[in-house]
């Protein structure tokens, strides 16, 4: 497979031996990368993309707001402090109050920013008033926000912060003299309680509003002492209670660098919420104004008193924390795409960012948390992710273990199969359980990179006791987190856990055959009738997967785009045939796991492109770094774009990519790289310390050459220190034509793989050469548009997701096979021929069907009367049933698509009927969407169906197309509810007709 240099080999050897010498006696103690300022390498002008996001301990901002459904900016950025605001975790959401889940649990107001009003500034200049000025530019960096204004001819620079003592700061200097009169209110929440969770109509959220405004003119402060009755939804299907609001008991301070004494007013709305203005004066020298919230007013005015006293020292030492965190804590990471290192180190920020240390109640430890609005707080799921973030970090204590250990705290309240509150906060947990089986290989990782004892034996303990009766999960996952508590045990000499464990392990890899072509073939899981799921690939990160079967898989389903989960960004969170998940259409923390799996079960090629794949996502829409909650079905990034579960893909870049590991058990660092063929470089260096204060950074060096002989790969590796080194290099399925090492070498498996290493030494170096390719990656073709039916013709459009490639196409009329240069036409029913040629690689070959598709003649009708027929019934079902057997209850006629024609909330029926109105020949899009069961009949045939219950959230069946003649057509829906909320929902498309729910206009009896 391979041969040593013997051409001038002693020669080289030689030299690389002297060189490798040399470098050995000059490292020092002290070596560590260079300082780079990270907070101006990640500054990005987000105006009009996205609201600004600042954080602190327990203190927030965000600057604007972005709209429920993120579909642009609903509120630009202004002077002042649009929305600060206090998190501590003592709530969940707008209020607490005493249930069986504790104090403070409230499945309302995850978005609770939205309703803070900080201090809104408006510019007074030239006897005229610039309201709430929008910003020219909003300059987002992890530790300040620059905005930018242009008032007629007045510069105006503000700098807003989160201070190191949680005080939310803005600077603001102007290029002329200006005043600026900044107003603000207590926190009012001015809504009704929603009824679609069973609420009774006209309930006002926030009650007896008691909240006092005061100024301290010593201080120089403004004073709001919060205080009011809060609705609160302790648990979905429940009525809410009456409790108190988050803010409760709490002080609101606002102070300026200038004296608001005798412009402060201040005073009370109608609905008694505290209101205030103050005006001040503003130059080129500047002025500030701070907002912060807490429990003691003496210790917040404090806070305030401190930064205002040097307000600039205090703007740098956030600069230099953040950069500090950004250097010093985790791997440095360098590659030939710019992109890529720039998102490696935005997810990092995020990562920190969202870092909360309260050290009370179930909060015992510092964790992260997942994202600023919904999914506040550590949630289970993805702990996954954390857990393996933090065994990067130096500090593991303060900046990774408690992504583990704070569940334990849980533990009073688990449930069979290992299952735990899927969220916390100080004193209340969440009334949803989940299992924290995933966390485990990240808590074996942070002790691996650690060797941390005291961290093993505390969430070993906990995991021992959450699963000593059994893991309730996929035999996969239940395989793969047995084996590492197994290793858990063996270190902690516990050797009647060790044997539990090795059963556990023996009789769940027993279990694997049961889930493999259970519903189809090539595929793994036993999914019901929402077909494939992303989460059934979770089972490739299990050591034991076959990989016969994680080739099959792959090639048949993860990498497919007509059937499969394949897209322009990788992957879908269902596959293309399954029910679908509404915007929820690609996922990062979902496709890590599908990639982590398919590097453990050797699908190498195919998984660097999707992580390319991904990564690209996150840079290719604005040209920045994005950490998007999800991608919709249009493959726009969706939800806030500072997602912390996204820090899942620095994962793969460390650990696949580079291929860097290392073991503190085994005193080992091991480099399996997966270096991409269009990088020509990486350079990491990871700090590899069980001690804080004392930390080494190991230096990775991987280049690859193309020349005209082949691949040339150079490795080298600096500052072992007494670590042993192994190196897996990658060959990329190519021939291996030469090799020039100091190193020794071993078989790395069955197949000849080699494996380079050394003991105790400082350096290490590997250069070889490759040849041919043997094994090629297909390359993927993806159609546009996914309707693949049409009535006269349709137009296609060819993309090869690889990016590389001739493609050539034959039509279902054509005989001949054309280039493909620019979309055409496809005009008959049949198979469509699709080819790659690629230099020196086999063709790839596709076959895609189209449907000419005669239209549904159109019906006459004896009525013009909007409107649909309704058939009501009662009964308790799973699926929906044969109403034909069932009673009537009650019919009559409504006026609009609607789940709900009765008081009934539970266990009933529907069966709407009547006739829709096209306004022309075409080819209509029908979403059906619903919570529990539905199913939609056109012409009388069944065009779509959610044929089973569902959870919280409605089910959103795949788009269903049909060609309609211009008229009437007979529409009929099947509709059950089984228990909590119910919904229906029926939206139409076409080429005239933008996605929109079936307007009443168009339903006829």
């Amino acid at each position: 497979m391979y041969k040593f240099s013997l051409k001038n080999g002693k020669k080289k050897m030689i030299q690389i031996f002297i060189l490798l010498f040399a470098v050995n006696i000059g490292i020092s103690n002290t070596i560590k990368p260079p300082f780079h300022d990270y907070c101006k390498m990640l500054e990005k002008d987000i105006n009009g993309i996205q609201h600004g996001f600042l954080a602190g301990n327990k203190m927030y901002y965000v600057g604007g707001q972005t709209g429920a459904y993120w579909n642009g900016v609903s509120e630009y950025e202004t002077l002042g402090l649009t929305h600060p605001f206090f998190r501590d975790m003592r709530s969940r959401g707008f209020g607490m109050t005493k249930t069986n889940y504790g104090y403070g649990n409230d499945k309302w107001g995850w978005e609770f920013y939205r309703l803070t009003k900080g201090a809104y500034g408006t510019v007074l200049y030239k006897d005229r008033e610039y309201k709430y000025p929008k910003p020219k530019k909003l300059i987002w960096r992890p530790d300040r926000q620059i905005t930018e204004y242009n008032i007629d001819g007045v510069q105006i620079i503000e700098t807003k912060f989160i201070s190191m003592n949680d005080v939310v700061c803005s600077i603001i200097k102007s290029s002329k003299p200006i005043k600026i009169k900044f107003n603000g209110t207590g926190f009012h929440n001015p809504m009704e309680l929603p009824t679609f969770d069973g609420d009774d109509e006209g309930i006002p959220w926030q009650q007896n509003l008691e909240s006092t405004i005061s100024f301290n003119p010593i201080d120089n402060a403004i004073k709001i002492y919060e205080s009011s009755d809060m609705m609160v939804k302790p648990n979905w299907g429940k009525n809410a209670v009456r409790g108190r609001m988050m803010y409760d008991g709490m002080s609101v301070c606002i102070s300026s660098t200038k004296s608001i004494n005798n412009s402060y007013n201040g005073s009370y709305d109608k609905n008694k919420v505290p209101i205030f203005d103050f005006t001040i004066d503003c130059d080129s020298s500047g002025t500030a104004i701070f907002y912060s919230i807490g429990d003691n007013y003496s210790e917040v005015i404090s806070n305030i008193k401190s930064v205002r006293s040097n307000v600039e020292k205090a703007l740098s030492n956030k600069t230099n924390y953040m950069n500090q965190l950004l250097n010093d804590q985790i791997p440095y990471f360098r590659c030939s795409d710019q992109s890529v290192v720039e998102t490696y180190y935005y997810l990092w920020a995020i990562y920190f960012m969202y870092f909360i240390d309260v050290d009370e109640g179930y909060m015992e430890y510092p964790h992260t948390q997942t994202a600023i609005n919904n999914f506040m707080g550590l949630h289970l799921w993805d702990s996954s992710v954390y857990a393996r973030m933090g065994s990067w970090v130096v500090d593991k204590w303060k900046y990774g273990f408690g992504n583990v250990l704070n569940w334990g705290n849980l533990l009073p309240f688990k449930k069979d199969g290992g299952r735990l509150p899927d969220n916390f906060g100080i004193n209340w947990y969440s009334p949803v359980w989940f299992t924290p089986v995933y966390t485990i290989p990240g808590a074996w990782m942070m002790y691996e990179h650690s060797g941390d004892k005291k961290f093993l034996k505390k969430s070993y303990n906990m995991y021992h006791e959450l699963f000593k009766n059994g893991i309730q999960a996929d035999p996969t996952i239940t395989a793969l987190a047995s084996s590492h508590l197994k290793e858990m045990a063996k270190v902690l000499k516990k050797k009647n856990h060790v044997r539990y464990w090795d059963r556990s392990y023996n009789d769940a890899v027993a279990d694997l055959a049961k889930s493999w072509e259970a519903k189809s073939e090539d595929y793994y899981g036993n999914y019901d009738y929402q077909g494939k799921d992303i989460w059934h690939l979770a089972a490739l990160m299990s050591k034991d997967f076959p990989d016969d079967w994680a080739r099959d898989l792959t090639d048949s389903w993860i990498m497919d785009t007509e059937q499969g989960f394949l897209g322009p960004v990788a992957l879908d969170v269902r596959a293309k045939s399954a029910v679908q998940n509404g915007i929820f259409e690609v996922s990062t923390i979902s496709t890590w796991q599908v990639i982590e799996g398919m590097f453990e079960n050797n699908i190498d090629k195919e998984a660097v492109h999707i992580t390319l794949s991904h990564l690209n996502g996150m840079y290719r829409d604005y040209g920045f770094p994005i950490a998007p909650e999800v991608w919709t079905p249009e493959y726009k990034p969706w939800g806030s774009m500072y997602y912390n579960w996204d820090g899942a893909i620095v994962l793969p870049i460390i650990k696949r990519l580079a291929g860097f590991d290392y073991s503190f058990t085994e005193k080992t660092i091991s480099i399996s790289d997966h270096l991409p063929p269009s990088w020509d470089y990486i350079d990491l260096m990871v700090p590899v310390s069980s001690k804080k204060n004392k930390v080494d950074w190991v230096d990775l060096s991987i280049k690859r050459e193309t020349t005209k002989a082949g691949i040339t790969k150079n490795y080298s590796v600096n500052n072992l220190k007494g670590w042993n080194l192994n190196i897996n290099p990658w060959f990329e399925d190519r021939k291996v034509i030469d090799v020039i090492t100091t190193m020794n070498v071993e078989n790395k498996n069955e197949e000849s793989q080699l494996s380079y290493y050394i003991t105790n030494q400082g350096t290490g170096s590997l250069e070889i050469k490759l040849g041919d390719e043997s094994a090629y990656l297909k390359n993927r073709i993806l159609v546009s548009p996914e309707s693949r039916t049409f009535i006269d013709d349709i137009k296609i459009e060819l993309t090869s997701l690889m990016g590389n490639g001739k493609i050539s196409y034959k039509t279902p009329s054509s005989s001949t096979f054309r280039d493909y240069k620019e979309p055409f036409d496809v005009k008959e029913s049949g198979v469509m021929v699709v080819k790659v040629f690629e230099d020196n690689k086999p063709s790839s070959n596709y076959e895609i069907t189209f449907f000419k598709q005669k239209p549904l003649p159109a019906i006459d009708i004896n009525t013009t009367e909007n409107g649909l027929k309704y058939e009501y019934y009662e009964g308790d079902w799973s699926k929906i049933p044969d109403f034909e057997d069932e009673t009537v209850i009650k019919e009559g006629f409504i006026d609009d698509i609607s789940s709900s024609v009765s008081n009934r909330k539970e266990n009933y029926g529907l069966v709407l009927s009547g006739n829709i109105l096209v306004p022309k020949e075409d080819i209509y899009t029908f979403y059906l969407r619903s919570n529990d069961g539905s199913r939609l009949k056109i012409g009388g045939k069944i065009i779509s169906e959610i044929n089973g219950k569902a959870g919280l959230d409605p089910i959103f069946a795949a788009p269903s197309r049909i060609a309609l003649s211009k008229g009437f057509h007979s529409f009929e829906i099947e509709y059950f509810q089984s228990i909590t909320r119910n919904s229906l929902f029926v939206e139409i498309e076409s080429n005239d007709i933008n996605q929109q729910v079936i307007p009443s206009k168009m339903l006829f009896k």
